[in-house]
């Protein structure tokens, strides 16, 4: 079970941002959508998420970021368990206690760097150098992890990848707007935008055990190398971007 205070640092944060959500449900006024009786088949909503990505390069370079990303954050949320158990040798109940130490200190570092780098580069006016730092991040957190072999290493790369994490998702979010092909359907392009993550997240796992076989099984140093190389590969398509410094 966990210790009282594993359980209050988990939950601690957690409390903050529900009454914080409360404050913002009653304080902040929302009007309901007007009614509409357009129908949509299942089909046209599915044509709906297709693109052309050379007429709308910048967007695709977006979506391919985010993408490689979250591929790599994937590596992370998917593994990291059965790495403490694999690699560190923790049974299931210390692993447990060390995710939900680690975790609820990378919800206050994924949130702060979320803020601070979002309002950075509202100031700023500028959105590629937040991508590049946050990729450095993650791909740094995940070299360390593929050569961790105790729990100091482990958080220490865990809170760099969930700082990348925060950092990339705001940033990214900004960038995917600033390029947006017609703001009149902005909700149907950032329901593309979000199917990279929706996407990464369905094939990263199909791959990972391909990599973890890699010199007879349970290689989890090529699998976070791997994951650093993609996930660096964000950099570069936000690199190729031209509308947007």
């Amino acid at each position: 079970m966990l210790t009282g205070d594993l359980l209050l640092l988990f939950l601690f944060p957690i409390s903050v941002y529900a009454a914080l959500f409360v404050v913002y449900a009653f304080t902040i006024p929302d009007r309901p959508a007007p009614a509409t009786t357009d129908q949509f088949a299942l089909s046209a909503v599915f044509r709906l998420l297709v693109f052309n990505p050379r007429e709308h390069r910048d967007f695709a370079l977006v979506w391919l970021g985010r993408f490689l990303m979250q591929v790599g954050l994937t590596f992370l949320s998917t593994y990291q368990l059965y790495f403490l158990l694999d690699r560190l040798g923790l049974v299931p109940e210390e692993a447990g206690q060390q995710l939900a130490f680690v975790g609820g200190i990378g919800i206050l570092v994924t949130t702060s760097f979320a803020i601070v780098g979002g309002i950075l580069s509202d100031r700023l006016k500028r959105r590629k150098v937040f991508i590049y730092l946050s990729t450095a991040l993650s791909a740094t957190g995940l070299i360390i992890m593929a050569f961790a072999g105790g729990i100091p290493l482990f958080a220490t790369a865990v809170v760099f990848i969930l700082a990348a994490a925060g950092l990339f998702g705001s940033v990214d979010l900004a960038l995917a707007s600033d390029v947006i092909p017609d703001s009149a359907e902005a909700g149907r392009w950032m329901g593309i935008y979000y199917v990279a993550n929706t996407t990464s997240s369905a094939i990263a796992p199909i791959f990972a055990p391909v990599i973890l076989l890699i010199g007879g099984g349970k290689n989890y140093t090529a699998l976070f190398l791997v994951g650093a190389v993609v996930a660096l590969g964000a950099s570069l398509s936000a690199w190729r971007i031209r509308a947007v410094r």
